[in-house]
């Protein structure tokens, strides 16, 4: 799964993430001591259709707390590490072939391929008398 993490108003991609979004979405490494990209959150609705049309499943991961917040609850805790003085993040949606859910507001307007799910139950039945 690719995880595409909220960073402000954009979405960021470390280490292997960031080597797939060079290489399948066209986006450039930025400057740093590890392999990271990233885009506006405008376009997530583009790179993550663009990544899942390609067979890939796309995680996204959302701030759930503001720096404010994290601010006072570590000002709560007797001694923080510096494991604390992270904004918290996690995984609000993933996105696939099968889970997708186009919309304006990811900026895909409309859906032109097809997308088929498969559910099969099984029910007991008893044999005849």
């Amino acid at each position: 799964m690719t995880s595409f993490i909220k960073v402000g108003k954009f979405y960021e991609l470390y280490h292997m993430d960031a080597v797939i979004g060079v290489q399948e979405l066209g986006l450039a490494f930025m400057r740093g001591d590890f392999a990271h990209s990233g885009f506006p959150e405008i376009a997530f609705g583009r790179y993550s259709e663009s990544l899942v049309q390609k067979g890939y499943k796309v995680g996204r991961v959302e701030q759930t707390e503001t720096p404010q917040m994290m601010d006072a609850r570590c000002k709560q805790m007797a001694t923080p590490t510096r494991h604390d003085k992270v904004v918290r993040r996690e995984i609000c949606s993933i996105v696939t072939k099968g889970t997708r859910t186009p919309s304006f507001s990811e900026g895909v307007e409309s859906e032109s391929d097809s997308a088929f799910l498969l559910a099969i139950k099984e029910k007991v039945t008893t044999p005849p008398r």
